[in-house]
């Protein structure tokens, strides 16, 4: 029995790293909640040797926060990265700067980065590494599940697979698991400890066992400052087994300097180096100074919802949304689980009343879901926080909860429809969902594409450059007269390497009151700004001689006077700070008289808006 419990074991194992290799590979580098911040700080130590600046970090800063976290989970990729060139980090992973960062329902410019395939050449390839090792911890906390669940429910091994197979179909565990973030680390360091705590219970106290577990618990404070949080439950249930044991007071001497002396050696050091530089000793005033604390009232429900959400499957940077359905399912199968969960106990208490071991191991389960509840509590009302991720320490005593619950329904197939939808969900997730969204359009080589009718060229140089590089089609803007929305048919040529990550503006403008004064943007009345592609495509990664057809779209405003003359006037700039415009000239073989350059701004395009019969 014990032997297909491991061989089950390591197929889930095996179909987890499958799926992890297929949510990253299906998702581009640092689309995930703060990765791009994390690999910033591994690749700053891995290339100096010591940690980002901490004293007030600018927002420009690649790092941000991220440098005053804990710091082993950054101590453990940058030795792994150290051998690999990072040079082109950060300017070949140059930001979008009209990211839609938390925004699910944005139609567009749902990536963080503006990225440009580099063939897992030099920081691609780092990014891969650190990526393995998160798959690495994300192993480990399956592992970790299994040992717990066989020690909270040892005569049924059944429900300690079941309990890592419920881990392994949830998307957002999968999906953060094959990125680039230090939740990976604390979680498999509190599973891990969490489960050898359990099996003192089981069998008492061992010196190996008390040793291993003081290093796990001094790792776990150095991961990450919520892993503090575990030390309560680990303190109280080895108080129960010294009582239920009766230790000597050389045993609790021992033990206790044991622990000590380990988290004094690894992660002491780190909160008394904040305490040192006048800051809390989590570091988490500091933190939220970088990133804002929360300003107005707290709407509890709103971060309830953002926590399952993200819990469950919001991928990105919590901008894309699962559908509904799958939510709806997942909460199914919770109300499922819980439901049996009571019958199963209920038909447990009436067979024989529970060992004081027992209540003393799901005590401790509920403490620890206790602290981690109230610590997010706490912190959401310092800043808006409803990431799932923070509580996957709790997908441990969680996962067991579900799988005893599941397995206690009778017939027992009435399970496997229910983790099938989270199986089909987790499985078509990175195709169907994640690759659409930052997909580019295809690029046409230029001797297989045919200009549109009606359309004007206009040559684009970058101010930098002799020649120029791009040659924009314009065709007339489809509009029906009523609709709210415009949209604008745009070509771009590719004549040569383009280097600059240009954005193109699209204004709704009204010429009568353009002025040509310097600042005055009064005849502007909306506007719409983005990189190709809704943000998918820059221009570095535009092939020569090929082509890349675009619609560029603008929502008009509701009180937009039909009996005046309206221009859409559009162009590119720097929006990374300079906001210097790249320079357009007409192309006099290819022009349309609808279709001009502004007389005020020479490197603005205005297109005159007609309604279409």
């Amino acid at each position: 029995m014990l032997h297909s419990s491991r061989l089950a074991l390591t197929l889930i194992l095996i179909v987890y790293g499958f799926l992890v290799g297929l949510y990253s590979f299906n998702t581009p580098l640092f689309e995930a909640p703060d990765a791009y911040y994390h690999f910033a700080v591994i690749e700053y130590m891995a290339r100096t040797g010591e940690r980002p600046p901490r004293e007030q970090p600018q927002l420009s800063d690649a790092w941000q926060q991220a440098t005053y976290h804990a710091p082993l989970y950054y101590f453990m990729a940058a030795a792994l990265i150290a051998p690999l060139d990072t040079s082109d980090f950060p300017l070949a992973f140059r930001r979008n700067w009209h990211g839609q960062i938390g925004e699910p329902y944005a139609p567009d410019n749902q990536n963080f980065v503006a990225y440009v395939p580099t063939d897992w050449h030099k920081t691609e390839l780092a990014v891969r590494v650190v990526q393995l090792l998160s798959m690495v911890w994300g192993g480990m906390t399956l592992i970790g599940i299994y040992i717990l669940a066989r020690g909270v429910i040892p005569t049924r091994p059944g429900v300690a697979l079941l309990a890592v197979l419920i881990v392994m179909l949830n998307p957002q565990f999968i999906y953060m698991s094959g990125m680039v973030n230090n939740d990976n680390l604390v979680t498999a360091l509190t599973t891990v400890a969490l489960a050898l705590l359990v099996w003192i219970i089981r069998c008492g106290a061992t010196w190996r066992w008390m040793w291993l577990l003081s290093v796990l618990l001094a790792m776990n404070g150095l991961a990450k400052a919520s892993g503090m949080l575990l030390y309560p439950v680990i303190v109280l249930g080895l108080f129960y087994v010294g009582w239920r044991d009766k230790w000597c007071w050389q045993q609790w001497l021992g033990y206790a300097l044991l622990g000590l002396i380990f988290w004094m050696l690894i992660a002491s050091w780190w909160y008394i180096q904040n305490l040192r530089e006048g800051a809390e000793a989590t570091n988490i005033d500091r933190m939220i100074a970088v990133v804002g604390g929360r300003s107005g009232q707290i709407d509890i429900w709103a971060d309830l919802r953002g926590l399952y959400y993200s819990f469950w499957g919001l991928f990105g940077w919590f901008n894309i949304l699962a559908p509904m359905n799958f939510y709806r399912w997942a909460l199914v199968v919770m109300g499922v689980a819980s439901v049996g969960l009571l019958m199963g106990n209920l038909r447990a208490v009436s067979h024989a009343r529970p060992t004081l071991d027992n209540l003393v191991i799901i005590g401790l389960l509920l403490l620890q879901a206790l602290i981690i509840m109230v610590s997010w509590y706490n912190y959401v009302h310092r800043v808006v926080s409803g990431q799932g991720r923070l509580w996957f320490p709790l997908l441990g005593s969680l996962a067991c909860a579900m799988a005893y619950g599941l397995k206690a329904w009778r017939p027992k197939w009435l399970v496997i429809p229910l983790l099938g939808g989270m199986a089909v969900a987790t499985i078509g997730f990175p195709a169907l969902l994640i690759a659409p969204t930052f997909a580019a359009p295809p690029q046409i080589p230029v001797g297989k594409w045919t200009p549109p009718t009606a359309a004007a060229a206009f040559l684009v140089r970058e101010p930098w450059e002799d020649r120029a590089c791009m040659r924009l089609w314009i065709s007339p803007p489809e509009w029906d007269g009523n609709a709210d929305t415009v949209h604008l048919k745009v070509a771009w040529e590719t004549l040569c390497p383009i280097s600059g990550y240009w954005s193109q503006f699209l204004h709704l403008t009204d010429l009568a009151l353009e002025t040509c004064h310097a600042g005055d943007t009064r005849y502007i009345f909306t506007q719409y700004d983005s990189m190709p592609a809704g943000g998918n495509l820059p221009f570095p990664a535009f092939r020569t001689d090929d082509v890349i057809e675009d619609t560029v779209s603008l929502t008009l405003p509701d009180t937009l006077d039909l009996s005046r003359q309206w221009y859409l006037q559009t162009g590119l700039y720097d929006a990374a700070g300079t906001f210097i415009r790249a320079v357009i000239e007409p192309d006099p073989s290819v022009g349309n008289p609808a279709i001009t350059i502004n007389r005020c701004a020479a490197n603005a395009v205005n297109i005159r808006l007609r309604a279409t019969e």
